[in-house]
């Protein structure tokens, strides 16, 4: 069996979340490009490849002609790219999260797990980092406003 090309897999990961192409009509309001929904799309794959900045997911996004096609986006701006970080509310990334995790337990609900240990258990300790201004409540040092977010997943 030949490899599969990383932006492959991603695009079918993608695919699985079941996110809409249509526009938010409040947070794609005059939005050209980059709607939420592709926004999402774009920083997921960011952080499965372990991309390090917004010029090193432009570049793979230009770079990437099949990425392109999944996301029907060709190119975007570092600046774009930030502004509408900055715009998304964090409830709508909660929703998407919940809605996720509901979809996971309707599918692995009637699974007993590996014969010998049961359901597996799936921990994550995440730092989310937070703007200066938008993350006041969240403060860390001088520099950092932060939320730790402890996950448990069974599967």
């Amino acid at each position: 069996m030949g490899n599969i090309p990383k932006d492959q897999v991603i695009c079918k990961c993608l695919d699985l979340l079941n996110l809409s192409d249509e526009r938010n009509k409040t947070l794609d309001f005059r939005t050209q490009k980059l709607t939420v929904s592709r926004l999402v799309k774009l920083m997921i794959a960011a952080e499965l490849r372990q991309h390090s900045s917004y010029s090193v997911i432009t570049e793979h996004l230009r770079s990437s002609d099949s990425f392109q096609q999944h996301l029907n986006l060709t190119s975007i701006s570092e600046s774009q790219i930030s502004r509408k970080l900055r715009a998304i509310p964090y409830t709508y990334c909660q929703l998407l999260f919940l809605k996720v995790t509901e979809r996971l337990q309707c599918l692995t609900k009637d699974h007993k797990g590996l014969p010998e240990l049961g359901r597996l258990h799936i921990m994550d300790s995440t730092e989310l980092t937070l703007p200066s201004v938008a993350g006041q409540w969240a403060y860390c040092s001088k520099t950092k406003n932060a939320v730790k977010m402890h996950t448990r997943l069974v599967v």
